[in-house]
């Protein structure tokens, strides 16, 4: 903001920084909720389903971690969801070069531009995962060519 805040603003600036910090969890977990039950197909589809697997575990510890750290997070004090929250996100971003890996390997081994395409369906509700773009952007232009 272009004003400084001023005190009496201060606790609902906070909740507000909270409440997105939740929006961001909740569209995080539906995001790889949608990798339960994805099988993935080609020459090493079996080892590249499994580590999808391990992904959607290691996710749910780390969400399981981060609510744990507080059973109210809105309510929680900054010094106890702050820490959680920040080891949340690292892992979440850990996450993410993991699956963007998987998916280039699934894409590298497409055998068809239609088991491409069918791959690109599958992981569009991941499309908005700001590292995995640059990784699809690559099988975008591959694609086209």
């Amino acid at each position: 903001r272009p004003w400084p805040t001023p005190q009496v603003f201060r606790p609902l600036d906070m909740f507000l920084e909270r409440c997105h910090d939740q929006l961001h969890v909740s569209r995080t977990a539906a995001q790889y909720e949608t990798l339960h039950g994805v099988e993935l197909g080609g020459q090493s589809g079996r080892a590249l389903s499994a580590r999808l697997v391990q992904l959607s575990a290691a996710f749910a510890s780390a969400r399981s971690a981060l609510s744990s750290s507080s059973p109210d997070p809105l309510a929680a004090p900054a010094e106890t969801f702050d820490p959680a929250f920040c080891a949340f996100r690292a892992a979440v971003k850990s996450l993410d070069r993991q699956l963007a890996c998987i998916i280039g390997q699934a894409f590298d081994e497409a055998q068809s531009s239609e088991a491409a395409l069918a791959l690109l369906e599958v992981f569009e509700p991941l499309l908005e995962r700001e590292f995995l773009q640059a990784e699809l952007e690559r099988v975008h232009i591959a694609l086209l060519a």
